[in-house]
């Protein structure tokens, strides 16, 4: 079964929701009543009161169901490493690895891709599709070729006709 994960943006800041978790959600309410209200749809509203109020609230939660991260007006970057055996693509938000999709090369004409993993602070950002994407760019300016090993890469390849050009089948 798949964990829920709610996300509540302001601004300046996102609070993260694992309901699984949650066993204190009137700690919350008694804690900061203009954000958190369990008996409102939706329970948590980030306008309710300052960031830093709103931080400091959700940096007592006893149960680990809430966290947060500050929303950036800057996206992020696309990074590549490589060591000529095994690489990846992957994005950083400010020191915390967001997404990445690893890759291992099978000669010096093609790589497989074997793993790609995002955050859950970071689902349903498009951040998966994007590392596909990078790695296809990459293979096209070299000439190279890409099995996509990888089920959710796979996904992205079989929904992506235009990536045929540098897709290797067995």
């Amino acid at each position: 079964m798949e964990n829920i994960i709610k996300k509540y943006s302001n601004s300046e800041v996102t609070v993260v929701w694992k309901p699984d978790l949650c066993q204190h959600a009137t700690f919350c309410w008694k804690g900061l009543p203009g954000v958190f209200n369990p008996k409102a749809r939706p329970w948590i509203d980030p306008y309710g009161a300052s960031t830093g109020q709103i931080v400091g609230q959700v940096e007592k939660c006893p149960s680990g169901a809430l966290s947060y991260f500050y929303n950036k007006e800057e996206k992020m970057e696309l990074k590549h490493k490589d060591n000529g055996e095994k690489g990846a693509f992957l994005f950083r938000d400010e020191g915390l690895l967001a997404a990445e999709m690893t890759y291992v090369w099978m000669n010096d004409n093609a790589f497989i891709i074997d793993h790609t993993e995002v955050s859950p602070l970071y689902e349903r950002q498009g951040l998966g599709k994007q590392l596909v994407a990078g790695a296809v760019e990459f293979a096209r300016g070299r000439g190279i070729k890409i099995l996509p090993l990888c089920p959710f890469a796979r996904a992205v390849f079989d929904k992506t006709p235009d990536y045929n050009d540098v897709r290797l089948t067995r």
